[in-house]
C-alpha cells in the first residue's frame, strides 16, 4: 500500500510514498469549482533497480561442457552481460565469443535468465566471470 500526500492544495502537487511496480497505472486528477470541473489522466511507470538473484560457482572437467547461469530481476527486466576478467570485452548477448562459447538470455515477467554455454572446456576458460545488468 502507498501513501498519497497532497503537497500543495492550490497547485495540485501529489506525492506518493512507498511505490511498488504494481502501483504503475493510470491516475486521474479532477479540478472542480463552482464553474464546473476538468479531468485529466496521466500514466505512472514505476521502475526498479536490477537485482542479481542467482549466480553460482561452477566446476567442470577439461573437455566437458558447462553452463554459467545468472538470474536478475527488475522492472523493466534487465539485460545481463557476462564478462571474464582475462578478456578485454564482455560476452555480447546472443552471440558466439568463439566456436565453443555461446551466450543467450530470456525474459519472463520481471526476471531475466542469461547463460554462457561452453563446450570442450579448456584450461583457458578457468577464471573469474562477472555479470553486469543494463
Amino acid at each position: 500500500m502507498f501513501i498519497l500526500h497532497l503537497i500543495c492544495r492550490y497547485k495540485g502537487t501529489l506525492q506518493i510514498d512507498g511505490l511498488k511496480p504494481e502501483d504503475s497505472g493510470l491516475y486521474r486528477c479532477t479540478a472542480r469549482n463552482t464553474a464546473g470541473f476538468e479531468t485529466s489522466t496521466s500514466r505512472l511507470f514505476v521502475v526498479t533497480k536490477p537485482v542479481i538473484e542467482e549466480l553460482k560457482n561452477v566446476t567442470t572437467e577439461v573437455g566437458g561442457k558447462t553452463v554459467l547461469r545468472c538470474k536478475a530481476s527488475g522492472d523493466p527486466p534487465p539485460d545481463i552481460v557476462f564478462h571474464k576478467d582475462s578478456y578485454k570485452d564482455p560476452f555480447p548477448p546472443g552471440a558466439d565469443r568463439d566456436t565453443r562459447i555461446f551466450t543467450d538470455q530470456s525474459k519472463e515477467g520481471r526476471v531475466t535468465t542469461a547463460h554462457v554455454r561452453i563446450t570442450d572446456v579448456a584450461r583457458i576458460d578457468d577464471g573469474l566471470y562477472k555479470v553486469r545488468t543494463i
